[in-house]
């Protein structure tokens, strides 16, 4: 995607004071924009989730990260070891166990009815 087209999106966000949504499956792998798979986090941790996760499935989300946790899958060690992934890795979760990671992609990012960011059908 452009510098452009990035600058425009984030300029048609602000002109309807909303940031932008995020969807559970990202809609490049089929995910509908509808209240079960949209979430609007802050902009700033939406920014940090997709630098570290680019846009795989929880279900990807939480096997890949379970493999950087166990130390055994050099591809995924690559990739979170990344001056900008292990930033957005520490924006997000601080010093929390792997256990409280995982409840927290599972509360906040992966339940569009149980999350803080949830969307109501008025929203969409």
């Amino acid at each position: 995607m452009s510098h452009r087209t990035k600058k425009g999106k984030k300029r048609k966000y602000e002109k309807r004071k909303r940031n932008p949504p995020h969807h559970i499956i990202p809609s490049s792998r089929g995910g509908l924009s509808t209240e079960f798979n949209l979430i609007y986090p802050p902009l700033d941790l939406h920014v940090q989730y997709h630098i570290l996760f680019e846009n795989w499935t929880p279900k990807e989300i939480i096997e890949k990260l379970r493999a950087f946790w166990r130390g055994d899958d050099r591809e995924m060690l690559r990739h979170f070891n990344k001056p900008n992934k292990q930033k957005a890795y520490k924006i997000l979760f601080g010093d929390m166990t792997h256990k409280e990671i995982e409840e927290d992609l599972e509360e906040i990012w992966f339940d569009s009815i149980a999350s803080p960011y949830r969307v109501s059908k008025k929203d969409l």
